[in-house]
């Protein structure tokens, strides 16, 4: 009889230990996915500078004249490509940013923020220093000699939006994409 139940605790024990055993198969059971990866191999490109800043010099409220559509101050933003290769001739520039209005001007980030200017936007310039360029718009291929280093010259001034402007802080940031010629 004890044999007997040994055998019978045995048996349990290893069905138990089976189904067991099965559920972890269960729970190891894997996914799979694809992963892709892209790229792009150019002949000629250059290394970019990863920021440009201009700091404007500060301004009063009065240099306005209260009105809409004066522009004040201006700063060079300069943008340094180095390591060029010889057969890159130019660039193509795309500008990004968040428009103030449709007048052309880049929003202030800190217009509506505590200290933050109100109702004064960025106007950014071409290299020529007169062109408007505005958010979302390509600029003209520069078909400029690119040697080993080549920096273009950017302008940005304020601009006012209404013909009240508020004291305060500015910042815009504008996004520039680059497509070698």
């Amino acid at each position: 009889m004890k044999m007997k139940m040994k055998k019978q605790n045995l048996l349990t024990v290893m069905v138990l230990m089976a189904a067991v055993t099965a559920g972890n198969n269960l729970a190891v059971a894997a996914d799979t996915t694809t992963v892709t990866i892209s790229g792009t191999v150019r002949a000629n490109t250059c290394t970019v500078g990863n920021k440009a800043n201009g700091d404007l010099a500060p301004i009063s409220v009065s240099d306005f004249r209260q009105a809409s559509g004066t522009v004040v101050g201006s700063a060079v933003i300069p943008v340094v490509f180095t390591g060029c290769g010889n057969g890159t001739t130019g660039v193509r520039v795309t500008v990004s940013g968040k428009a103030a209005g449709s007048g052309g001007a880049f929003k202030n980030d800190h217009d509506g923020q505590t200290g933050g200017a109100k109702n004064v936007g960025i106007y950014l310039y071409d290299t020529d220093g007169t062109t408007l360029i505005k958010a979302g718009t390509d600029v003209a291929a520069k078909q400029q000699s690119f040697t080993t280093n080549t920096t273009l010259n950017y302008k940005a001034s304020y601009v006012s939006l209404t013909d009240k402007v508020e004291a305060g802080s500015v910042l815009t940031t504008i996004t520039m994409n680059f497509t070698y010629l």
